[in-house]
């Protein structure tokens, strides 16, 4: 009698590190970490956002990001939405592990990525997180090949009720609902440090005019000192408010409406 051929298939788990932005993906060490690198490129912290991930959408943040951070239009479809596109495909077998800073830009970024790939599937999830630094809010930035694999090996694993609640933090962003940010911020989350801090100063930037808002009071005072360059103007602001995470292009930005 012949052999039968064994039509078993064997699923492998797949390791995903899904970075925020090309600074850390240029000196990631993949050969001590192995596993596949996505990299997130936009600023979900500012225009408009939502949980419906449709061809409109994609086309409002692609318009959004190439006016305000004056990018040129094929950056978005060539290097932004491939990176996406790997997030569709993380299986529920495989390991995901999140290499976002505390800072409200990252955590924006982590909070979408989470919703995102839980659209297509339940992965485990790890939260890599970098020195703690509450003064400059320096995260990976000045971290050696070294520190990362040190991050990684102490990288948190994520229970449902931490992945549940980034989901809920990302509903509430979206849809700028202060008092639900208000009563998550007083829920603990291990995925997160500095919860109160990072939601207040999204908190303190949704008053109703921009003058009002925490990050344009700062940039106000700032204007006020005389013979600043705008690039020793955006180094004390983000000495002052590195909680935010703010490049030189918002900065920029934001200086038109103060």
């Amino acid at each position: 009698m012949g052999a039968q051929n064994d039509n078993t298939c064997i699923f492998e788990s797949m390791r995903y590190h899904i970075l925020n932005g090309d600074a850390l993906a240029t000196g990631f060490p993949v050969q001590e970490i192995p596993g596949e690198v996505i990299v997130i490129r936009e600023a979900f912290m500012d225009g408009p956002v939502s949980t419906r991930y449709d061809d409109d959408y994609w086309e409002t943040r692609e318009k959004y990001i190439q006016e305000e951070y004056n990018e040129i239009p094929s950056v978005y479809a060539h290097k932004v939405m491939p990176e996406f596109e790997k997030l569709q495909r993380i299986d529920s077998t495989d390991e995901v592990y999140l290499w976002f800073e505390d800072d409200l830009f990252c955590q924006c970024n982590m909070w979408f990525a989470v919703d995102y790939i839980l659209q297509y599937s339940q992965p485990k999830m790890y939260r890599v997180f970098p020195k703690a630094d509450v003064l400059n809010w320096m995260g990976f930035g000045r971290a050696a090949a070294d520190d990362l694999l040190d991050y990684f090996q102490n990288a948190l694993a994520l229970e449902p009720e931490d992945i549940l609640h980034l989901r809920s933090l990302w509903k509430a962003f979206v849809f700028a609902d202060q008092e639900e940010l208000k009563r998550l911020s007083y829920i603990p989350c291990q995925a997160i440090r500095f919860q109160n801090e990072v939601i207040q100063a999204q908190l303190d930037r949704m008053q109703d005019h921009p003058g009002t808002r925490r990050p344009y009071r700062t940039l106000s005072m700032l204007k006020k000192e005389r013979d600043l360059t705008f690039y020793e103007l955006f180094e004390k602001f983000s000495r002052q408010e590195g909680i935010y995470g703010f490049g030189d292009t918002q900065v920029r930005n934001m200086l038109k409406e103060v």
